[in-house]
């Protein structure tokens, strides 16, 4: 079994976490000041490490994840090599997967990179992260990248990050193939989907973004029933996001990263957050650096 999609905004969010990785340990192997400091990197969707490409449809929508097809597919390095291959690595690498099937291949990473530290967890990643933070040591400085398929990752997860003062955090939100989905234009989701938005955004302060159709008068009773529609647009809602996260950790990229695909359409937010309020602007600006030179 093997996950199988991404395209060219795949390569793109690689492409931005490679970069940042690289100056993250640039920074930490060459300031005499972090020398002490034990880095680690944490992949909270580890899959199986490896990924082949094909192009999701409009159809399909992320918010319980793609299927898993056999059929002939380019194979790329994901997140996993590509963290384990950087010029100067981590001290310590976990990776985490619920699936066993991806567990398993997981497991051979260990003699693929012998010098490599290797942790593989089989967990789910909102039980892993918060007992994890709370066992960080002082010296512990740390990278989580969380990139999920749908609307798993709980808002008590995010904040744990936060709350560690240790942690850089490179998330992406399924954005126009999730989020967007459920905030109809004519309708609130259904109340499953309205505690996942809740428990994805930490809130629900996200239903202020509907309003009734028809304005009150004097004269109509307050009790009747009014159809509601979504009266934020898609950027009000990106801003939304970000706010939240801001409202949390100590610096964030205001602009978050867009992935758009074939058809120019919005599938995923890729935000980074910094928790440490000593290097919270050096990473911002890191992260900044790295979004000028990103073409939507």
């Amino acid at each position: 079994m093997r996950q199988e999609f991404g395209g060219e905004w795949t390569q793109k969010k690689l492409e931005a976490l490679r970069k940042y990785l690289e100056a993250y340990m640039t920074i930490m192997r060459g300031n005499p000041k972090a020398a002490n400091f034990r880095t680690v990197y944490v992949d909270g969707f580890a899959g199986s490490g490896k990924r082949y490409v094909s192009e999701p449809t409009e159809d399909n929508l992320v918010l319980e994840g793609f299927d898993e097809i056999e059929q002939p597919a380019e194979f790329f390095e994901g997140s996993v090599r590509l963290a384990l291959q950087i010029k100067h690595p981590f001290d310590h690498y976990i990776f985490v997967e619920e699936k066993r099937h991806s567990v398993v291949e997981l497991n051979t990473l260990p003699h693929e990179f012998p010098t490599r530290s290797i942790e593989i967890v089989q967990l789910d990643v909102n039980k892993f992260i918060p007992q994890w933070c709370e066992k960080l040591n002082p010296m512990d400085r740390a990278l989580v990248f969380l990139d999920p398929y749908g609307l798993q990752v709980k808002w008590t997860t995010i904040e744990a990050i936060a709350q560690t003062k240790k942690i850089d955090l490179w998330v992406l939100i399924p954005f126009g193939q999730g989020i967007l989905r459920l905030l109809k234009h004519n309708n609130l989701p259904s109340a499953t989907w309205m505690n996942r938005l809740t428990d994805f955004l930490g809130t629900e302060e996200w239903k202020q973004f509907y309003r009734n159709s028809a304005s009150y008068s004097l004269y109509e009773d307050e009790d009747e029933d009014h159809s509601l529609v979504r009266s934020t647009d898609v950027e009000g809602v990106a801003q939304f996001i970000v706010k939240r996260y801001e409202d949390i950790f100590e610096k964030v990229l205001a602009k978050p990263f867009v992935l758009r695909n074939q058809k120019n359409n919005p599938l995923y937010l890729l935000l980074f957050a910094a928790s440490n309020p000593k290097g919270a602007s050096t990473a911002v600006r890191i992260a900044g650096d790295i979004r000028k030179g990103w073409i939507e």
